[in-house]
Order: structure tokens, then sequence, then C-alpha cells
């Protein structure tokens, strides 16, 4: 069971925040959730499978389209539509393969820095590399030894063998060519200490809305969260219309 932290609000204008591998729905979104600029909305701050305090069970996959599915049910069993989604790396990938299989559930999706194509990341990479039992056996232990950042507090938490299958699922995955086949608005943020993807101008080809957020690095929510709010505000304020 997914289990997810809910702010009450008008069930005709809801949001989905997804987080990122290794971290959890209230540490990751829950300063740019409750923000005054989101007032008066429904908003849904859920732990993905394997993470925060969702289950974690063993024979689940964890890879992007299954944590897709889950989220998908769990909309489905709240009995939400025209759902305003947000998604940080990890969490924007999944949001990505969700507007991609039920874009019934969702109005418009914002997603920061997701894991685009194979092999894009860092923590991910390195994890995906090791073999499974490895990882849980030694590997887990060590990267938390090694990680000195907040990430560090949610990553204690999650499962090892969740994050392994996690990261093994973005390693092998490619969103891109589903984000660029979209018909849900979207837009792009990423950090400027991060930089423009690589694919930039191909993603802004397919009317994505490209967005930066200045002063940031992955962990935009952390570093700005104040612009990380007036980006998404202003997005889904306006209906997603692209900027001229």
């Amino acid at each position: 069971m997914i289990r997810a932290f809910t702010l009450p609000g008008d069930r005709s204008r809801p949001m989905l925040f997804l987080h990122g591998m290794g971290a959890a729905g209230v540490p990751a979104f829950g300063e740019v959730a409750t923000d005054r600029a989101f007032e008066g909305r429904l908003r849904l701050l859920p732990d993905l499978l394997g993470f925060g305090f969702s289950d974690r069970p063993r024979d689940f996959d964890y890879s992007l389209v299954s944590h897709a599915v889950t989220v998908a049910d769990l909309l489905d069993d709240s009995g939400l539509r025209d759902v305003d989604v947000v998604g940080h790396s990890m969490g924007g990938s999944i949001a990505v393969e969700l507007a991609a299989r039920r874009p019934d559930l969702v109005r418009s999706l914002a997603v920061l820095e997701p894991n685009l194509e194979p092999w894009d990341g860092g923590a991910s990479v390195l994890i995906a590399q090791q073999s499974e039992e490895g990882f849980v056996d030694t590997g887990f232990a060590e990267l938390l030894s090694d990680v000195d950042t907040e990430w560090a507090a949610t990553l204690r938490i999650c499962d090892p063998r969740a994050l392994h299958r996690s990261a093994v699922g973005l390693c092998t995955s490619s969103v891109l060519d589903s984000l660029l086949k979209l018909t849900t608005r979207c837009v792009y943020i990423y950090g400027e200490l991060t930089g423009a993807p690589n694919s930039v101008e191909t993603i802004r080809g397919a009317g994505v809305r490209i967005e930066r957020i200045d002063d940031a690095g992955h962990n935009m929510m952390a570093d700005n969260a104040h612009a990380v709010v007036e980006v998404i505000h202003d997005f889904v304020g306006d209906g997603g219309r692209t900027r001229p």
C-alpha cells in the first residue's frame, strides 16, 4: 500500500507531488506543497512503494512503469482526475510514464530534472552497477556512510532492495521518447547549478516549456523553494500555456 500525506482542499483542482529516489513525500515537497500559493487545493504527497512509510513488497520490481501503475491506482482509488502532477528526479520520470499511460488522470505535468535516458544519473548509476544482493549486503551501508546531506535522513528509512531495483529501473529505461510524445501540457524545470539537459532544444521543440531555477542544483526544492513554487504556480495557474 502507498501511504500519502494529504493536504485537504478543492478536489476539482488536485495536485500530486512525486519524490525522487531514496526520498519521501513530505521531506521532499512539504515546503513547496504547503506554500500559500497552493492553498485551497487538495494536495497528495505519497511515499512511493519501498520508500518512507509505504509498504515495501519483496515481489515488486520497482520499475518506472510499475511505480507509475501504483500511483495511477492511488489516484483511481481516491477518485481523482485532471491532476496537476509535480515530480522530482525519479519522481519526474515516473510522472512522465504516468501521463503517457493514463493521460485521463493528468491535467498538467511539471518535471524537475527527471532521469530521461539510460544511465543518466549520479547515485542511481553507482547503485545499479552493483548486484542486488551485493548492494543489500554491503553497498547500502557504504552509501549511507558516504552521504552527509539531508538526503541521508530519508535514505536511511528506505528499503535497500527497493532502492536498488528503482535505480536499475532508472538506468535501464528511456523516458525521453515518452516525454516528447506527450499531449499533456508539460514544463521541464532545471537548476542553474545543474545546467540544462543536453536534449533541451529537442524538448523545447516538442512544445515543452523550459524553466530554470536560479541559485539551485538538483535538490532545487531545498535550494530555492520560493522560485520552484513561483514557476509551478505560474504554469498551473495560467493553464500551462507556453510562453512566447
